[in-house]
């Protein structure tokens, strides 16, 4: 098992146990009791699409995720409040990773920090509303990450290929220039 699928699975089994908690608290990042991840819709969202990948052979994490999805749908509003309240957090933090690459270049970073790309394309896709902002500046920064990257090849694990499409995850699909 690969460590960001044995850390996917474990997201999501503490998350079958306090996502309810969560979601009804004021708190945005939830600290798991068993992982060393925190609990955001973010991170939840990021865990299911990429576990997705691995669930036709697996009906354990077939379970996982389809429990997941229940818990979410019925406290789906409050969902959504944390959805809210993630989103220009996460933003912040991909536009201060984007400022040290201006600065500084890529380096091997770079597949840790695209994480945050990745879950704010994810929170884009599940939210009711954004703010109206958030597509100006989403765009400005994908316009700079674009000065720093070229086309090239899947940067996470083969196996995930198939649920990170280059069409829409293209800064996935990347080397330095």
């Amino acid at each position: 098992m690969m460590k960001w699928q044995e850390e996917d699975t474990s997201l999501l089994h503490s998350a079958s146990d306090e996502l309810s908690d969560y979601l009804t608290s004021p708190i945005i990042d939830w600290n798991i009791n068993s992982s060393r991840l925190v609990l955001t819709p973010g991170r939840v969202l990021l865990a299911l699409k990429r576990l997705s990948a691995v669930s036709i052979n697996d009906p354990e994490i077939s379970r996982l995720i389809k429990l997941i999805i229940k818990q979410i749908d019925t406290k789906k509003v409050l969902w959504q409040k944390k959805i809210d309240l993630e989103i220009p957090r996460r933003l912040r933090v991909w536009e201060n990773a984007l400022k040290d690459y201006h600065e500084e270049g890529l380096d091997l970073s770079y597949t840790a920090q695209v994480v945050n790309r990745t879950i704010l394309h994810l929170l884009e896709k599940e939210a009711y509303s954004l703010p109206p902002s958030f597509e100006t500046h989403l765009h400005t920064l994908d316009a700079e990450l674009r000065t720093l990257l070229i086309p090239g090849d899947f940067v996470w694990d083969e196996a995930l290929k198939v649920v990170f499409p280059d069409t829409d995850y293209w800064f996935l699909y990347s080397a330095k220039k």
